[in-house]
């Protein structure tokens, strides 16, 4: 557990900035990477374009996904789709709900994740607070906060303790330094 934390925590130092292209935002083997080294073993099941979400996970009682909200290529592909990174949203399921947080505070429009989540047969609860800024890439860092932060709720670790706070409207480009210093915290947190 500590080799894994420390090369996320390796991964975090070298400059998390630096892992984000400007209006591209960070690859889902980048949040992928992160999330399973930053992550405790059973919670976080993995992060996956919106079309490529295993069925079989609707069923699980409780776990966490990031979903990139672009298709995969091959679908874009075959439906004509134009291209494009996507947005990274993060889903947090339990026995009794399943919560879907999205940094911009919308609801999701994908058929692809409606099928989903209306498969999972529990309560939706969906966050409506903004505190990504709309130039922002870092869809993806909040998306492994997110992770992050509730795969501890789950574990009833003792650090849930910490409170995620966010500026609000129209303070809305500081959040991305707040993120970083978070996960910075997770990371030192684990070592």
């Amino acid at each position: 557990m500590v080799r894994r934390v420390r090369s996320a925590q390796r991964l975090l130092e070298d400059g998390i900035s630096s892992h984000v292209i400007p209006s591209k935002g960070i690859s889902n083997t980048l949040v992928n990477r992160l999330c399973t080294k930053m992550c405790r073993k059973g919670h976080f099941v993995g992060c996956y374009a919106v079309d490529r979400l295993p069925v079989r996970l609707a069923a699980r009682g409780t776990f966490i996904t990031v979903v990139n909200l672009g298709p995969s290529r091959n679908t874009r592909m075959r439906d004509g789709l134009s291209g494009g990174a996507g947005h990274f949203v993060t889903l947090v399921a339990t026995p009794r709900q399943v919560r879907y947080i999205d940094p911009f505070g919308l609801p999701s429009t994908s058929k692809y994740l409606k099928t989903f989540l209306t498969a999972c047969k529990r309560p939706l609860r969906v966050n409506q607070r903004q505190i990504q800024a709309l130039g922002s890439a870092y869809c993806g860092l909040y998306a492994v906060l997110f992770a992050c932060y509730f795969d501890r709720y789950l574990s009833h670790a003792a650090n849930t303790a910490m409170h995620l706070r966010f500026h609000p409207y129209p303070q809305l480009k500081k959040n991305d330094a707040l993120c970083e210093k978070y996960l910075l915290q997770f990371a030192d947190d684990d070592a």
